[in-house]
C-alpha cells in the first residue's frame, strides 16, 4: 500500500504501459540508460544544494536529467526504482550506490520509509524542477524536522508516484511527543546564537526538579544534575559553544572553494586554485585536522562528477591534484606529531589514510598497535579491508612479530575473503608470527572451504608445538578420502600415539570422528580393543577419547562398534560405553535396544 489509502499517490500500472523485454542483453540495454540517468539525477540534486536558484550550473543540470528521462518515458513509458539503504536498484540490480549516508540521495529517501520512486510518462520540466526543489528544501531541514515523504505528498506531483508503507509511517506518528504547554519554542531564534536564559529560570528549574525528587525519593540522585554551575561547568560550556560557532566557518570555506572551482572557466586559473589548495590541506594533516581534509576531498570528488559533462578538461586537473596531495603525505611528520598528542577523529583519519592509500600504510600499522582505543581499531576496519583487496603483501610485510595486535587484526580482515589466493599470505603468519597469532591464523584459514586450505592445515599436525597440532585439530575440516582424514588415521594408527597428552588424543580423535567415514569408525574400534601390558594408564586414556569420539560421530556403525564391546571391555569401559550409548539416545535419537 502506498500512503494512507488514497490521500497520497500510489504506485500504479498504466494501460498501455510497454513491458521490458525479456533477456539478458534486452535488460542491459534497460540498465544502462538508467544508471546514466541516476547519476545525472545525483548531480543535479548535488548543484541545488551548492548552488543558488537560477544558476547556470543548476539549470544546466537540470536540463541534463530531463532529457535522458523523456527520451526514457518516451520509449517505455514508466520508470520506477526501488530504493535500498545505500542504493537504487532497477530490475532488481543496482544502478547507483552511495555508502556515505551524508550525501547518500538513495539514503536520503530511505529514511523516511521510501521504498520505490517512479517517474511517469508525460513528466514536465517545471513537475521535475519542482522536485528537485522539494528535495533540496527538505535536506537542509534538520533530520528530525524533514520528511521528504511528506513534503512530497504535500506537492502531490501528477507524473512521480512513491511507495511508503503505512507501517512506517504509523510507527513514525507513534513516536511524536507534544511539547508541555508551558514552554513557548520558537523555532527560528534556536538559530540566532543565543539562548535567554535568566536566574529566574534555572531557580524554577531547580526547585521543580527537588519537588519531583521529594516525590520520587529513589530517584532523589538526580536532583544534582540541577544544582547551579560552577566556574568549570561555565568554563566548559563556553568551550563548546566557542567550538561551535567556529564549525560554520569550517563548513562554509569548503562550500565557497566549491563553488569557485565549479564557476571558474580559465585552465590556468583553475590549476593555479588546486595547487594553493593542495598547500592548504597539507598544512591541514600537519595540524591534525582530518575533519577538514576529508571535507576538501570529499567536495573535489563531488566536483569531478559535475565536471564529467560540463567541463571534461577540469577532470584532467583535478586528478593532477589528487595526485598531488597522495605525494605530498607528511608520513615521517605525522608519525612525530601522532607519537606526541592523540589523533581528534579516527574516523576521518582513516578515511583520509584510505585516499592516501597504501602510502599510509606504515603510519596505521604504528598508531594501530599503540593506540588500544575500541573505536580507534573499529574505525580502521575499512582502511585495512581496501588495503587487504589491494596491496595484501605490503599489508602482511607491516604485520610482524613487534606488532601482534596489528597482526591478529589483518588476519581476519584477509579471513574476511576465503579465496585460495588468500592462503598464502595466511600461511606467512605461521611461520614467522608468535604463537597467539600462529593460533589465529589457523582459525581463519579452518573456515575457508577450499581442499588446498584443509590440506595446507593438516600439513601443520606434525608441527612440534603441541598447543598449535590442537588448535589445527580444532579448525580443521576432516572429509572422508581427504588429505586430512588420511594424516589423522596414520596418526591414530601409529604405536606413539598413546604417548601424546590427553588433550591432544582427544582432539585427534574428534576430528577422526568429523569425517563419519567406515575407516575412521574402524580406527577407533581398534583403539578400544587395544592391549598391552605396558603402559596401561595410558591405554586406557586412549580407550576413553576413542568412546567419546565414536559417540561423537553417531554414525550407525559407530553404534554398533560401542554396542559390540559393551559387554566385553572390563568394567570401567562398560560404564562408559553405556553412558555414551544414552548420550547418543539423547542427542541423535539412536536407541541403544535395538540392534543398529
Amino acid at each position: 500500500m502506498m500512503n494512507q489509502e488514497a490521500e497520497r499517490r500510489p504506485l500504479e500500472t498504466k494501460a498501455g504501459k510497454s513491458s521490458p523485454p525479456e533477456g539478458p542483453a534486452a535488460d542491459k540495454k534497460l540498465i544502462e540508460p538508467v544508471k546514466d540517468i541516476c547519476a545525472a539525477l545525483v548531480r543535479a540534486v548535488s548543484a541545488t544544494k551548492i548552488f543558488p536558484p537560477g544558476h547556470d550550473s543548476i539549470t544546466q543540470l537540470r536540463n541534463g536529467v530531463f532529457g535522458r528521462l523523456r527520451k526514457y518515458l518516451d520509449d517505455h513509458g514508466e520508470l520506477e526504482l526501488d530504493i535500498k539503504q545505500g542504493a537504487f536498484l532497477y530490475l532488481d540490480e543496482t544502478v547507483y550506490e552511495e555508502d556515505n549516508t551524508l550525501r547518500s540521495l538513495p539514503y536520503f529517501f530511505h529514511k523516511d520509509g521510501m521504498q520505490k520512486l517512479a517517474f511517469m510518462k508525460g513528466l514536465t520540466s517545471e513537475e521535475l524542477s519542482d522536485f528537485l526543489d522539494v528535495v533540496r528544501n527538505v535536506s537542509f531541514l534538520p533530520v528530525d524536522v524533514g520528511d521528504i515523504v511528506d513534503a512530497l505528498w504535500q506537492r502531490d506531483f501528477e507524473h512521480i508516484r512513491y511507495l511508503s508503507p503505512d507501517e512506517f509511517i504509523e510507527a513514525k506518528l507513534s513516536g511524536d511527543q507534544d511539547l508541555p504547554r508551558e514552554f513557548d519554542i520558537k523555532k527560528e531564534a534556536l538559530y540566532e546564537g543565543a539562548i535567554e536564559f535568566t536566574a529566574e529560570d534555572a531557580e524554577d528549574i531547580f526547585r521543580r526538579s527537588m519537588e519531583l525528587c521529594r516525590k520520587n525519593p529513589e530517584e532523589s540522585g538526580e536532583a544534582g544534575l540541577f544544582a547551579p554551575l560552577t566556574e568549570s561547568d561555565v568554563q566548559t560550556l563556553e568551550d563548546r559553544l566557542g567550538a561551535e560557532r567556529r564549525e560554520p566557518v569550517e563548513k562554509e570555506f569548503p562550500e565557497m572553494m566549491f563553488e569557485v572551482l565549479n564557476l571558474e572557466d580559465r585552465p590556468e586559473d583553475f590549476a593555479r586554485i588546486l595547487a594553493s589548495l593542495e598547500k592548504h590541506i597539507y598544512h591541514l594533516t600537519l595540524k591534525l585536522d582530518f575533519t577538514q581534509a576529508v571535507r576538501f576531498l570529499n567536495r573535489i570528488d563531488e566536483a569531478a562528477g559535475l565536471s564529467a559533462t560540463a567541463a571534461p578538461w577540469k577532470i584532467d586537473e583535478l586528478e593532477k591534484f589528487q595526485a598531488a596531495v597522495r605525494a605530498r603525505f607528511p608520513l615521517d611528520k605525522l608519525r612525530e606529531k601522532a607519537a606526541e598528542q592523540r589523533v581528534p577523529n579516527s574516523r576521518t583519519f582513516f578515511e583520509y589514510l584510505k585516499f592516501v592509500g597504501p602510502e599510509a600504510l606504515p603510519l596505521a600499522a604504528d598508531l594501530f598497535e599503540r593506540v588500544r582505543e575500541t573505536e580507534f581499531r573499529t574505525d580502521a576496519q575499512p582502511y585495512l579491508g581496501d588495503m587487504a583487496r589491494k596491496v595484501p603483501q605490503s599489508l602482511v610485510d607491516l604485520a610482524g612479530p613487534d606488532r601482534p595486535e596489528f597482526a591478529k587484526t589483518v588476519i581476519a580482515v584477509l579471513g574476511q575473503k576465503p579465496d585460495a589466493a588468500t592462503i598464502p599470505y595466511l600461511l606467512k603468519f605461521i611461520a614467522t608470527g608468535r604463537k597467539d597469532v600462529k593460533i589465529e591464523a589457523v582459525r581463519a584459514i579452518g573456515k575457508f572451504p577450499d581442499a588446498s586450505a584443509q590440506e595446507s592445515l593438516s600439513a601443520l599436525l606434525e608441527d612440534p608445538d603441541e598447543d598449535l597440532r590442537i588448535e589445527v585439530l580444532k579448525a580443521i575440516t576432516v572429509t572422508a578420502g581427504g588429505e586430512p582424514a588420511r594424516r589423522l588415521i596414520g596418526i591414530a594408527s601409529a604405536k606413539s600415539f598413546r604417548r601424546k597428552t590427553s588433550w591432544e588424543k582427544e582432539a585427534v580423535l574428534k576430528a577422526l570422528a568429523r569425517s563419519r567415514a567406515d575407516e575412521a569408525c574402524a580406527v577407533l574400534l581398534g583403539l578400544i580393543k587395544r592391549w598391552s601390558l605396558f603402559g596401561r594408564a595410558k591405554m586406557l586414556e586412549t580407550r576413553l577419547c576413542a568412546i567419546q569420539a565414536l559417540a561423537t560421530m553417531a554414525t550407525p556403525a559407530a553404534v554398533a562398534a560401542l554396542k559390540g564391546q559393551a559387554r566385553r571391555r572390563p568394567n570401567i569401559l562398560r560404564m562408559e560405553i553405556r553412558a555414551a550409548l544414552k548420550q547418543m539416545v539423547l542427542v541423535q535419537g539412536y536407541d541403544q535396544r535395538k540392534p543398529a
